[in-house]
């Protein structure tokens, strides 16, 4: 075989199926049904959601844990091999967003046995919530085109009812708009799918990938292709509310109960996100169609679609901005706003779809992961403190709220939490996700893009001043505090503070999805490599004129243990095309013959990748960063050790060297003592007494914030974070004489 046919993960993989892939699945599947047979029984039926959640939970965590140690799996339903069978494949992308809809269903459910009165939850919302989630699951595990549209239509189905659950005028009016919406956005996509199919020959996306990086060989012309590609991209806007596509947000997340419209918003949207990247990125990227259009380049199918991003992301930021500040409800608010912060995601795809520097690239989709994972947790817990709002006061508009940071200060601290994420405060997740979109923007030079985003964080400041205003300060108005539906938002604005102050986990998890969504080989190879192997051995050997080229290659290993040495060159004896024929332990050097080896890179790269998986699946000393031996640079691939793939710090940058321990000490302590300064100001912004307390309270949160952003800049040795710390100065500034102003005189300009 061709040595580029190689494995990415391990044989394993593919000979015996990951039932893992499908745990998840599996879960919501299993609570959806319990939970409709358990309908005479409520508390039971109750009891099942919940345990059912966390059950989904457990499941998630299991297959990110195998996924972080064994790459990407894949599991082929009843056997049946890829193409020709249904495949479901878990990667680092597909994980990172299994994660988010995990922890934001379980809040979501446990609020909704406080939420919703007991008659309410026994017809049908268990069993709708939870194929809901089969429906989003499926979505972000299924391995082809079809299967897609089948999980898109179940995950509709079931948040339709939802939407239309209280079956009054205003609910059936946004059910429908809804449903219609979706409905013709489901028969563009079963359009599209159907074309695609007949263009390609192919609805597997790993098989689609491969056969349009050679759509030459199998005949295939990209015009079409880019044309149902265009279809689809509606669809997927639709799905994700991306301006033109929004219609439909705001009434049915004014409509939907709230558990539901933070499940709607948190979670449900960025499937949209996810099939763009997938899609997109991972297989009509591999079309190398030249493109050169004013101002924009680009060898692939994916430069078209970069344009289109650009103007989707920067009309959703502004409209859904202006949108947010002029509603006169709370929901209307957060509505709006989850458009513009939809936005936010798009801008760095847009960024990283016409980017040439692989690395801009890279950092962009992992800003959007980022991104998306900050907004998932933030805004859903905005709306729990909407929900809970309505539930002890019977209000969501501004007129008739006010004073609930009194009456109730720890719900005032979710919201304000979750706002600050909103608008980028350190050292919340929104702020690691706002820093890493204008690194993106910046590293692209497109001074436009960063205009844009500047315009969006001046928005949602003033929108999340306004409805902390109207909400929280001012006369008391009649409010009921109810404790559970208090948890549940604070539980979610605690995890946005957590995931900011251990930033590292989320980026290291993002920069892998960034790494699977562009790394096309190993998806191809994951999904189909023992029947490409096998099909291109048979082909050589059949052929009249053998067109074959051994050779034998000579490969220097970084792992040492005997377990991992073994693993290795077995995988690629079990591999058919190659063969281990020896190993030198004096060296570390394995001997492989490959039966046709147009270079000696075609032969290590592939190989090169499966070592770094054995470094960390064998706990080596050695890590996949690492370069080769140096004795191996004859035969080593050309670029990093870790087969071409970047792994960019949080700034996209290298990391300084490392200060002197006495500077470490003092800029560390001067970290944490901001930090701390910063969490005692707000509890003075939250208890006041008086509105000047809580004005010199904003103003200290501001100073401290500013003095976070340039000790990291000492820290990392980057000047980004003094940019950084410059404009917040200056924006903190503008924003304390706006809002002394306010509640001195009543109005900002007169």
């Amino acid at each position: 075989m061709a040595a580029t046919a190689m494995p990415t993960v391990g044989v394993a993989n593919v000979v015996e199926p990951s039932h893992v892939v499908v745990a998840p699945m599996l879960a919501a599947l299993a609570t959806a049904v319990g939970t409709l047979l358990a309908r005479p029984f409520p508390r039971l039926q109750r009891a099942s959601s919940l345990l059912g959640s966390l059950a989904y939970l457990v499941g998630v965590a299991v297959l990110a844990g195998r996924v972080a140690d064994d790459g990407i799996l894949t599991y082929q339903l009843s056997g049946w091999p890829a193409p020709f069978g249904i495949s479901m494949v878990a990667d680092a992308l597909a994980v990172v967003m299994l994660g988010l809809t995990a922890v934001v269903s379980l809040v979501a459910v446990a609020y909704s046995l406080a939420y919703l009165r007991n008659e309410d939850q026994r017809l049908a919302y268990h069993p709708l919530f939870h194929f809901m989630l089969v429906g989003v699951t499926g979505s972000l595990l299924t391995g082809d085109l079809f299967n897609l549209f089948v999980w898109f239509e179940v995950m509709l189905m079931a948040s339709y009812v939802l939407v239309v659950f209280y079956s009054g005028p205003q609910h059936t009016r946004a059910g429908f708009q809804y449903a219609v919406l979706n409905l013709v956005g489901g028969s563009i996509m079963l359009f599209a799918v159907g074309g695609l199919y007949a263009t390609t020959g192919t609805l597997n996306m790993a098989d689609m990938s491969r056969r349009l990086a050679a759509h030459e060989a199998y005949g295939i012309d990209p015009a079409p292709v880019l044309g149902l590609a265009a279809l689809l991209f509606v669809v997927f806007a639709l799905k994700a509310g991306i301006v033109p596509f929004q219609f439909w947000v705001p009434e049915a997340y004014r409509a939907a109960p709230a558990p539901v419209t933070a499940v709607l918003a948190g979670v449900v949207k960025k499937v949209g996100i996810y099939a763009i990247i997938r899609l997109y990125f991972g297989v009509f990227a591999a079309t190398p169609v030249p493109v050169a259009l004013p101002g924009i380049g680009g060898d692939s199918m994916l430069a078209f679609f970069g344009p289109v991003l650009f103007l989707m992301a920067a009309a959703s930021i502004l409209l859904g901005g202006v949108g947010a500040v002029a509603q006169p409800d709370l929901d209307g608010l957060l509505a709006y706003s989850s458009i513009g912060q939809i936005g936010y995601i798009v801008l760095p795809l847009a960024i990283a779809a016409t980017a040439n520097s692989a690395a801009v690239r890279s950092l962009g989709i992992a800003a959007a992961v980022v991104y998306a994972v900050s907004h998932g947790l933030a805004k859903s817990s905005l709306f729990l403190v909407s929900g809970a709002l309505r539930a002890g006061g019977g209000a969501s508009r501004f007129d008739d709220l006010g004073g609930i940071a009194d009456r109730d200060p720890v719900l005032a601290g979710a919201f304000f939490v979750g706002g600050l994420a909103l608008v980028g405060t350190p050292p919340l997740t929104g702020f690691f996700g706002k820093l890493l979109v204008f690194d993106v923007a910046g590293r692209d030079g497109s001074v436009l893009a960063l205009a844009v985003a500047v315009a969006g964080a001046v928005l949602t400041i003033a929108y999340v001043t306004r409805a902390w205003n109207a909400t929280f300060w001012g006369e008391p108005v009649a409010y009921e505090r109810r404790p559970v539906l208090v948890a549940g938002a604070a539980v979610l604005a605690g995890l946005v503070v957590a995931v900011g102050v251990g930033f590292e986990p989320l980026m290291r998890a993002s920069e892998a999805a960034a790494t699977a969504a562009l790394d096309r080989q190993a998806y191809v190879d994951a999904v189909l490599e023992l029947l490409t192997a096998n099909v291109d051995v048979a082909a050589r050997v059949l052929a009249p004129s053998l067109p074959i080229d051994p050779e034998v290659v000579a490969i220097p290993l970084r792992v040492e243990t005997d377990a991992a040495i073994t693993t290795i060159a077995n995988s690629i004896t079990l591999t058919p095309g190659t063969l281990t024929m020896d190993h030198d332990p004096a060296t570390n050097t394995l001997y492989v013959h490959a039966i046709s080896a147009p270079s000696r890179h075609a032969v290590v790269a592939p190989i090169r990748r499966l070592e770094d998986y054995a470094l960390r699946i064998f706990d080596e000393p050695a890590d996949p960063d690492d370069p080769p031996p140096a004795r191996a640079e004859a035969f080593a691939p050309a670029g990093p050790a870790n087969g071409g793939r970047t792994t960019p710090t949080p700034g996209g940058a290298p990391m300084a060297s490392e200060l002197p321990p006495l500077l470490q000490v003092a800029v560390t302590a001067g970290i944490l003592l901001s930090a701390g300064v910063t969490l005692f100001a707000s509890y003075r912004v939250i208890r006041g007494p008086t509105t000047p307390d809580r004005v010199v309270g904003l103003d200290t949160i501001g100073t401290n914030v500013v003095a976070i952003a340039v000790l990291f800049a000492i820290e990392t040795g980057r000047g980004l974070f003094v940019d950084v710390a410059l404009v917040l100065a200056i924006i903190g500034f503008i924003s304390t004489i706006a809002v002394a102003r306010y509640v001195t005189e009543g109005d900002i300009i007169e």
